[in-house]
């Protein structure tokens, strides 16, 4: 994410990702209060929750699809 160095301080960005919240204080201060900057950014992650959610759709729907077949080839052939 190339704009996440516009809007968030790296260690911020650290201790985010590693308690996997969001840190207590003064520290949780945006860089910038530029609307470009945050609209790029939340633009990107727009984007990668959409490829990630068309992603795994598409990977639900062929595992299913593909248990029905093997229920049907164990069906057809006596299998089990």
């Amino acid at each position: 994410m190339l704009s996440m160095h516009k809007l968030f301080d790296a260690d911020l960005l650290l201790k985010i990702f590693k308690a996997h919240k969001e840190p207590e204080g003064s520290l949780t201060k945006l860089l910038t209060d530029d609307p470009l900057v945050i609209n790029e950014l939340l633009t990107r992650v727009q984007y990668l929750y959409g490829y990630l959610a068309t992603t795994q759709n598409f990977g639900l729907r062929t595992s299913h699809t593909a248990a029905r077949l093997i229920e049907q080839i164990k069906n057809q052939y006596h299998l089990e």
